[in-house]
């Protein structure tokens, strides 16, 4: 049996001991927010830059043309394009309630309306009884002009039934200064690995509130660290799309390392 004393002292002896654990914890956490803070800061700084890019190019981006034409198909145009012209032309038909599936073909014409390349996607509208509702009804089909000169587009639609829908098939032409291949998609991944990571170097707030400053030596070792990895991958993606890399022209199809958004392009 303990005395009073003793129990005194054995509480107190516990006391410290917990404070002496709690001051060793507060120091690891306060030593490893010095070290990934502004690894964290230096991942969600990129993938701001990356969208702040992407929304640029598309503020500098301009419409070409915008309408709709019948179901059955047609033409549009004559646009004249400059060589090396990045064109995305934005397809929207939707099929819902009627046509079950719609064959849509896109062909660029030059001026005396001859083929020049083209591209086809599949477009549908499923429901399953008492289930979920499967649609695709957009196609995306984005060229760079070889040659200079006056160009139309074909739409050609090849429905899976006679009952067509009601609807024409709306579309947008827009004309890029530069690509955007990957920037949209990386700069979301950056977004999503520098807040998890920001969160998990964050987790211990109980701890402390410390936060370190971002411009001391260490902060700024770390800094160049990140700058090693992350910037050859910005610098890769700024130059993909200032040279438009990955994108069909007049007589190649996409680069396989990029996403085409199911539309299949007619080309080498």
């Amino acid at each position: 049996m303990l005395t009073k004393e003793q129990r005194e002292n054995l509480k107190r002896k516990n006391t410290q001991r917990r404070k002496a654990l709690r001051e060793e914890q507060t120091k690891d956490a306060i030593e490893y927010r010095k070290k990934n803070y502004p690894i964290a800061i230096s991942i969600l700084s990129t993938a701001l830059l990356l969208l702040l890019i992407r929304i640029i190019i598309t503020t500098l981006s301009s419409e070409v043309s915008s309408g709709e034409i019948p179901n059955k198909g047609g033409v549009i145009g004559p646009f004249e394009m400059s060589s090396s012209e990045l064109h995305r032309l934005d397809i929207d038909y939707s099929l819902k309630s009627t046509a079950k599936w719609c064959s849509l073909t896109v062909l660029l014409l030059d001026e005396n309306k001859n083929l020049v390349t083209g591209a086809n996607k599949d477009l549908y509208f499923e429901k399953d009884y008492e289930g979920p509702t499967y649609e695709e009804n957009d196609m995306e089909y984005s060229l760079i002009v070889n040659e200079a000169g006056t160009y139309y587009f074909q739409f050609i639609t090849d429905h899976s039934s006679k009952n067509t829908p009601s609807r024409n098939i709306r579309y947008k032409l827009k004309h890029h200064l530069f690509g955007f291949n990957f920037l949209l998609s990386v700069g979301l991944v950056f977004l999503g690995v520098g807040g998890v990571f920001m969160w998990y170097v964050l987790a211990d707030s109980e701890l402390t509130s410390f936060k370190p400053k971002l411009n001391s030596e260490l902060s700024i070792l770390r800094f160049k660290k990140a700058l090693i990895f992350i910037g050859p991958i910005v610098g890769l993606l700024i130059l993909t799309s200032l040279f438009k890399v990955g994108y069909a022209d007049t007589e190649n199809v996409p680069s396989t390392f990029f996403r085409n958004g199911d539309t299949h392009y007619f080309g080498k």
